[in-house]
């Protein structure tokens, strides 16, 4: 852009050629009561503009540390040591995220105020988003030191109360998301194990119903006996089966032998056995001895003779008419003997082929009941084992476990961090004196005065040969 030239103040070979260093400062030294004074007057601007017009802001900082080497109670794994500062930093960016301000938003209810909602002109369905991403992000700022676990959450606002507010609960959302993140997956798990926990009771109570059901059915109560009771009365059966027919086997052994040898061969065997016929016997014997005696003094018609010999014949009939009826009655004893032991191996076999069929029955019995135990055996022992489980992970999911925790929170600040004064103050003093200083300057370069030695060896174009006095 070409500007057309200014009237020339001074001569022309002199605005061609540059100030040196000394001549600058000579201008400078000529004017330096008007920049103080302009750079004061700045000052005094600056700091009623700081005190006056510029809106007050605070700054409130809640600290947070992160213990992220603690082992997980659920999962019980070591953090990995090489993992840290991109932990740390995932932290920094999760704090600032949408998912952590919008909790804010929503349990401040800052949709709701005005000086949050301030110049807001959008539709009302992107105020919540607003508000995150241009009012809350905007002022919010996150810090952490390096190979530090403290992460620092300052938030700027026009109050100091509302500083500290949505500085501690931007904190208090974030221990809250870590926190759910860390007891989510036991949540999920419990609410596995409660429907498992519930299925598991149902078929505890379905096999305790058919258990019940069986016993009623059948009339057994102890299940788990093995028919220990039914086994011995058998055993007790096949031992007297075994001794009613070794006495059968004997008696008809005897009932042969009597058959064969007829009443006197049974009287020959058993006659021992009846007194009657012992005492017949004796006697008899006496009286025949007796007989041989008196035969050899007496003859045939002696009357003592021939009482002996009456005697002796009827002692004979006498002990025939027993052994033939002692006879008899030990032939029918042989017969009945052998009746009576052949009806009790019948009656025995009858008792232990019934005995045997209901312990069949009863086995079998016992067999599927013993089954039905070992089911509700098995649906208790999985609904126990269920109902533990779950117990341990709704204790670890009620848990407050978490590896961040609150260490400070934010304060409203007494003191407001914007804007100071002081350093206004400073920059208004600085800023004065240096626009005062291009604007001596600026003037001195279009209204030049010989102020130097420089000045006057540009204008006579010869080097002075004495300087008299000093500059005005």
């Amino acid at each position: 852009m070409n500007l057309p030239p200014a009237a020339a103040m001074i001569p022309a070979e002199l605005m061609s050629q540059s100030l040196s260093l000394a001549q600058i400062f000579s201008i400078l030294r000529a004017y330096r009561n008007r920049i103080l004074l302009a750079g004061v007057l700045v000052m005094a601007l600056a700091v009623a503009f700081s005190k006056l017009v510029l809106t007050r802001s605070y700054v409130a900082t809640a600290t947070v540390v992160a213990d992220y080497d603690v082992n997980s109670p659920e999962t019980n794994r070591e953090f990995p040591s090489n993992l840290a500062a991109s932990y740390m930093a995932t932290q920094v960016e999760f704090i600032g995220s949408a998912r952590v301000l919008g909790k804010v938003v929503d349990s401040l209810n800052l949709t709701g105020n005005a000086i949050m909602t301030k110049g807001y002109t959008g539709p009302a369905n992107a105020l919540r988003q607003h508000l995150i991403e241009k009012v809350l992000s905007k002022n919010l700022m996150i810090g952490n030191p390096k190979e530090s676990r403290l992460i620092y959450i300052t938030y700027e606002a026009k109050s100091a109360e509302m500083a500290a507010q949505i500085a501690n609960a931007i904190a208090t959302a974030y221990l809250g998301e870590i926190r759910e993140r860390m007891q989510g997956p036991s949540k999920m798990r419990a609410e596995q194990y409660l429907k498992s926990v519930a299925e598991f009771k149902a078929k505890l109570n379905a096999a305790e119903t058919a258990v019940a059901e069986f016993r009623k059915n059948t009339g057994l109560i102890d299940l788990e006996t093995r028919g220990e009771h039914d086994t011995r009365r058998l055993a007790e059966l096949d031992s007297a089966l075994l001794t009613a027919e070794v006495e059968r086997r004997d008696a008809q052994i005897r009932n042969q032998q009597v058959a064969r040898l007829g009443r006197s061969g049974a009287t020959d065997v058993e006659y021992t056995a009846s007194p009657a016929v012992v005492q017949i016997k004796q006697d008899l014997l006496s009286a025949e001895a007796r007989l041989v005696e008196i035969s050899k003094v007496l003859g045939p018609r002696h009357p003592d003779y021939v009482a002996t010999e009456a005697k002796v014949r009827a002692l004979k009939a006498q002990l025939g008419g027993e052994l033939d009826g002692f006879g008899s009655g030990v032939m029918a004893n042989a017969r009945t003997r052998v009746g009576v032991s052949s009806a009790m191996v019948d009656s025995l076999k009858q008792r232990i082929d019934a005995e045997k069929a209901g312990l069949r029955a009863t086995r079998g019995q016992q067999d599927e009941g013993a089954r039905l135990l070992r089911e509700l055996e098995a649906a208790a022992k999985l609904y126990d084992l269920a109902l533990d489980q779950y117990g341990q992970i709704i204790r670890s999911a009620e848990s407050q476990y978490s590896n961040v925790s609150m260490l400070a929170e934010a304060t409203p600040p007494v003191r407001h961090s914007r804007p100071k004064t002081s350093v206004n103050m400073v920059l208004g003093l600085i800023g004065g004196l240096i626009l005062a200083a291009l604007a001596s300057l600026l003037w001195e370069l279009t209204h030049r005065r010989i102020r130097c030695l420089e000045d006057l060896e540009q204008l006579l174009g010869e080097a002075p040969l004495a300087e008299l006095g000093a500059n005005p």
